[in-house]
């Protein structure tokens, strides 16, 4: 087993378990821009009871109207709650920081799969780009294709 399929497993497991506790929103995406292609999970960083609270407001420091949008990149796992902080983790200074302040902005209206194209957001294109995925996650597509065997 390959390791992008265990990877896809583990956050699919993952997502569909906080989907049926209805706790945390967690969406995954498609970052697009110039020959780039990123899967990233977005999870709206806002506690549903107490000790989720404890966790994510108290220790996390994370506010309590949940506008803290943690953005992680699937491949290597690099996440921040910052748009700004992009540049030191990764040294991209466009395409991650420009994804992840639209997200902020835009996270209810983002669904699970969708594309977020910094080339559209920025103005450099006319037309948004389509999902390489058939309009659903890599990480949906792997956990069906080994959920079925």
């Amino acid at each position: 087993m390959g390791i992008g399929i265990a990877t896809g497993n583990r956050w699919t497991t993952i997502i569909r378990a906080l989907e049926r506790r209805n706790t945390t929103t967690c969406k995954v995406i498609e970052i697009r821009d110039r020959g780039t292609h990123i899967e990233a999970m977005a999870i709206r960083m806002q506690a549903d009871n107490p000790a989720q609270e404890c966790g994510i407001h108290y220790r996390g420091g994370h506010p309590r109207n949940g506008s803290s949008i943690v953005l992680m990149r699937l491949h290597d796992l690099r996440a921040t709650n910052d748009p700004y902080e992009w540049p030191h983790i990764t040294g991209d200074g466009r395409t991650m920081p420009n994804a992840h302040d639209y997200i902020l902005t835009h996270f209810d209206e983002i669904k699970d799969g969708d594309v977020v194209d910094v080339e559209y957001i920025l103005g450099e294109s006319s037309t948004p780009k389509m999902s390489e995925n058939n309009g659903y996650s890599t990480v949906d597509a792997q956990y069906e294709r080994t959920s079925n065997v």
